[in-house]
């Protein structure tokens, strides 16, 4: 997925989609710099952001009105990244955090990244809607699911292991997405942005499966490194 090596040419934007740049925008509530679909304020900036992160790619809107949960479709088609269906799902509820669902996990058969209404009323840019993409991308792309077992089937070392896979795992996805703004002509800072504006409930017990903010914000600062998935 998320080589070291440019692989896309740089995308040439034409006037109807704008040029790759960081754009700000606030809460549809209180206005933005986008002109608004009247059934989902959001779609016009998801729409722009996805398109300029998959320029190859096919994305459209499936499922998209007022007071109800939207659906977009993905079809990622993109050089040297594998071929892969997505569902996008904005969600009215929901807590202040995107998530990734594994092909297998519903029924139509496509992975999805769901967005709550919650963590895009966070988002203050183009950049950060972008990385929160490219992040969930990365655990689809990496497979990084588990089965949900029982703690009493399991050792205090297996969950031990266990919860350090899973902390391990944001790490990654946060490098990936990271390395993927890079290419793209993103912000790079903009994760590191997002997750200081994001009220912590993660420790730094061992058996947490998110590690802290603090954590992932001093690794984002780090250099990125050579990322081989094949």
């Amino acid at each position: 997925m998320f080589f070291r090596q440019f692989f896309f040419k740089l995308f040439i934007a034409s006037a109807f989609l704008g040029a790759v740049s960081e754009l700000a925008f606030a809460s549809p509530t209180t206005g933005n710099h986008f002109q608004l679909d009247k059934e989902n304020p959001w779609a016009a900036i998801i729409s722009r952001t996805v398109t300029n992160l998959f320029p190859n790619s096919k994305f459209k809107w499936i499922e998209n009105k007022s007071n109800q949960d939207s659906i977009a479709e993905l079809e990622i088609t993109e050089p040297l990244l594998p071929a892969i269906s997505i569902k996008l799902k904005v969600m009215n509820s929901g807590p202040v955090n995107a998530f990734a669902m594994p092909a297998n996990s519903a029924e139509e058969g496509s992975a999805q990244i769901i967005l709550p209404q919650a963590i895009l009323e966070t988002i203050s840019s183009t950049s950060e809607l972008a990385f929160v993409l490219t992040h969930e991308l990365s655990h689809i792309v990496r497979d990084h699911f588990a089965p949900e077992l029982p703690l009493a089937m399991l050792t205090e070392s297996q969950r031990l292991h266990i919860s350090k896979t899973h902390r391990n795992w944001e790490l990654q996805a946060d490098s990936d997405a990271k390395f993927y703004l890079e290419q793209r002509g993103f912000d790079t800072s903009a994760g590191a942005k997002l997750l200081a504006n994001i009220h912590d409930e993660a420790t730094n017990s061992p058996t947490a499966n998110h590690p802290t903010l603090d954590h992932r914000i001093a690794a984002l600062a780090q250099e990125l490194l050579p990322l081989r998935l094949k």
